[in-house]
């Protein structure tokens, strides 16, 4: 029997064929995530067609799967795609090129074609294009039997069944019911007469992350989508909703600036990584003193002066970064729905209004320090050191009114499904502060010095 040997960073493999064929699919999706890029197709070549079209659903890289699916022959593509879940061959065909998609597509069934071009006529991150149209829907006539052989009638691969709805002549649900109910009811009674009539159900263009709250909301393991007549369109399911929690934690973290191999061991056993992301204003502070002492030094020859800029510097770089986070926390708590006008103007009188007290507080603190330190007012020292936490004061509040811009940046990117990472924000933020107010004490210092 040929085995496979292979040593990777977290896993080391002895696999064969017949042992791959026992593995769970999520198992599977991380051995060929975690092997060396070219021995991932060979072992993806072992699995059948079956089992490659339920593993490479768990894949959690959009590229790999893609890299995956080219890998294979036109005919094999598009057999393995046919057996997948309609969502997850939906989402897999769109991150293929146009031409690559409609030959798969036309290589299917027509059934199976059908249904994948369904979900692909709606929109990203919507209920319609997470849900599944395989669900079981019976007139409110049909009895309990009825609805028990044509659940034992169902292909094997056909989507897990939760419940079984009801619809009345018209085509209009009316009712769901539970397995349970079914299984403890009296063969001879209709549907209709057991189904739970207080239905809770999504429009196809309610977005994906309402549709979790919904689920959540009632407790429900699948929530059926209909349209505006109440036809039922197709159901959302509880794995289809934790994927799309999953999703859009990762995000909420990575907007927090915190990565996905993030945690507090890491943190304690990786020191130099923890300092990057967390403490790295202290080396902006240093290198931009440096530049300052250098630039002193060359124009007046007295380096000596970037002593007083520095010490009101570290307010400048906290505050910037404290106001990024800030927004990040405001935009990660927000609940209001994409159709409301977001909330710029008050944001922009809380920033401002921390920004004033932030900048209040620098200036009374440097008067303080002025009193004691330079009881001669007409020394340049003193001149320096309260014009340099002026200017402090001075940036911090402007920093602060402009929170809204970063705020107005999350939500467009969000509104466009771009991912941002919050310590890209955290350090654009701090280094225009660090620039603003380097170039203001430097031009104070040659003012007060002229």
């Amino acid at each position: 029997m040929d085995l496979l040997d292979r040593s990777t960073k977290n896993i080391q493999l002895s696999v064969s064929h017949k042992t791959l064929g026992e593995l769970h699919p999520a198992d599977i999706a991380d051995i060929i995530e975690q092997l060396d890029p070219r021995l991932r197709a060979q072992v993806f070549a072992q699995l059948d067609t079956a089992q490659a079209a339920e593993a490479i659903s768990e894949f959690d890289d959009d590229e790999l799967m893609t890299e995956m699916l080219e890998g294979l022959s036109d005919t094999d593509a598009s057999s393995m795609l046919a057996m997948m879940d309609p969502d997850d061959a939906a989402d897999l065909i769109d991150e293929l090129d146009y031409e690559k998609a409609e030959k798969l597509l036309r290589l299917m069934g027509v059934k199976e074609e059908k249904a994948i071009r369904n979900l692909l006529g709606y929109e990203d991150n919507t209920a319609g294009r997470i849900m599944t149209s395989e669900f079981v829907s019976l007139p409110a006539t049909a009895t309990v039997g009825d609805a028990i052989e044509a659940i034992r009638e169902l292909d094997e691969d056909f989507e897990s069944v939760y419940y079984v709805y009801t619809e009345d002549p018209s085509g209009m649900l009316t009712g769901v019911l539970s397995l349970r109910t079914l299984i403890v009811a009296d063969r001879d009674a209709t549907l209709g007469q057991l189904a739970y009539r207080d239905l809770v159900y999504v429009s196809p263009d309610e977005d994906q992350e309402d549709v979790t709250d919904e689920m959540t909301k009632y407790d429900l393991v699948a929530i059926p989508v209909c349209d505006e007549n109440r036809h039922i369109l197709g159901i959302v399911t509880f794995d289809d909703a934790m994927d799309v929690i999953a999703e859009e934690h990762q995000e909420d973290l990575q907007i927090a600036g915190v990565g996905s191999g993030d945690s507090a061991s890491d943190d304690s056993t990786n020191v130099l990584s923890w300092f990057v992301h967390r403490q790295y204003w202290v080396v902006v502070w240093g290198v931009a003193s440096c530049i300052m002492a250098t630039v002193l030094g060359t124009a007046l020859g007295s380096a000596h002066l970037v002593v007083f800029p520095m010490c009101a510097m570290p307010l400048v770089l906290l505050a910037a970064s404290r106001m990024v986070s800030f927004v990040k926390n405001y935009f990660l708590e927000y609940d209001g729905h994409d159709d409301e006008p977001k909330p710029y103007l008050g944001f922009f009188f809380q920033s401002t209004g921390m920004g004033l007290i932030l900048s209040l507080v620098t200036y009374l603190c440097a008067q303080l320090v002025r009193t004691a330190a330079f009881p001669d007012a007409s020394m340049f020292e003193e001149q320096l050191f309260t014009g340099c936490f002026n200017i402090a004061a001075i940036i911090c509040l402007v920093g602060n009114m402009s929170a809204v811009i970063y705020l107005m940046v999350l939500f467009w990117r969000d509104e466009h499904d771009l991912n941002t990472s919050g310590t890209a924000m955290n350090v654009i933020a701090v280094m225009i502060s660090c620039v603003a107010y380097c170039a203001a004490a430097v031009l104070l210092t040659m003012s007060v010095m002229g």
